[in-house]
């Protein structure tokens, strides 16, 4: 028996905050009822149209099912499978919201709303569902990413002693410790105070630390990253605040004053980082 082919296209809609927009799909529909999906339906095949014709068609779906507006869909994954006689290839874009309020014009979708990452991960919908939203979130992830570049944070509490956490870098000895260092992603404002942003939100996300405002860039940049290879880290010495009650379990959180640290306990450049800051933090107090 020969198989029939059909292709349908996705739209996963994001907006500033990079939430997306996730549809609510009929219960009357024969085509995954009642299920917390993307925008999906037949390509919309144009005669007149010779030239971006999945970008044309997606542009079509949305604003029937949503009525909004889209811009820069953007090819994001495909998956094929077979249904009786027919072999059905699904091609996603991923598109930016524009405009328009958000309100259910087709019968094919109940409701819409717009749902951050965790939310959809705590979905109860199709397997393949959460992997094109996945696909779509780490897509946006490496796209405001700022590759190579990092932020780290020499950390003193009111007894003057230096924050350390494990080294998740260090592919030798999963028991070195380390300062607190994350990637920096683009943030509003300009780029002290970005990148000191990037500090406070590493800090609350990963440990529950919050730091006084005004951390002071400290001005040794270093490679470093796994196994010294990676990147460059722009530090800043900071004041510790408090920590949230929220705050994440986490091990290997320790504070030492500079002469507790063990050279064994830290790679010889952190040792060495930790021994400048010290010396800079001494004569700003003179």
């Amino acid at each position: 028996m020969d198989l029939t082919y059909k292709i349908l296209i996705i739209g996963v809609v994001y907006d500033k905050d990079h939430k997306f927009l996730v549809a609510t799909r009929s219960k009357n529909e024969k085509f995954m009822p009642g299920v917390y999906s993307y925008h999906v339906g037949d390509m919309h095949f144009d005669a007149k149209t010779k030239y971006q014709a999945l970008e044309n068609s997606i542009h079509l779906e949305v604003e029937e099912e949503a009525a909004i507006e889209i811009e820069n869909p953007n090819y994001l994954s495909s998956h094929q499978y077979i249904d009786g006689d027919t072999k059905t290839v699904a091609i996603a874009f991923l598109a930016k919201y524009q405009s328009g309020e958000p309100q259910s014009k087709s019968q094919e979708v109940e409701a819409l709303e717009w749902m951050d990452i965790d939310q959809i991960r705590n979905l109860d919908t199709l397997p393949v569902v959460h992997e094109v939203y996945e696909a779509a979130y780490e897509h946006l992830q490496e796209k405001t990413r700022l590759h190579h570049l990092s932020v780290a944070g020499l950390i003193l509490n009111s007894e003057g002693k230096f924050l350390l956490v494990q080294d998740r870098t260090s592919k030798e000895d999963e028991h070195l410790l380390t300062f607190p260092m994350g990637e920096v992603v683009n943030l509003p404002g300009n780029a002290w105070e970005m990148l000191n942003q990037n500090l406070k939100e590493n800090l609350s996300t990963s440990y529950g630390i919050e730091i006084d405002d005004g951390a002071i860039p400290f001005t040794d940049q270093s490679f470093l990253g796994a196994d010294d290879t990676t990147g460059l880290v722009q530090f800043f010495i900071g004041r510790y605040s408090k920590t949230s009650p929220d705050a994440p379990k986490v091990e290997g959180i320790v504070w030492k004053a500079f002469e507790e640290i063990d050279k064994k306990d830290v790679r010889p450049s952190t040792y060495n980082i930790f021994e400048k800051a010290n010396s800079f933090i001494n004569n700003l107090a003179v």
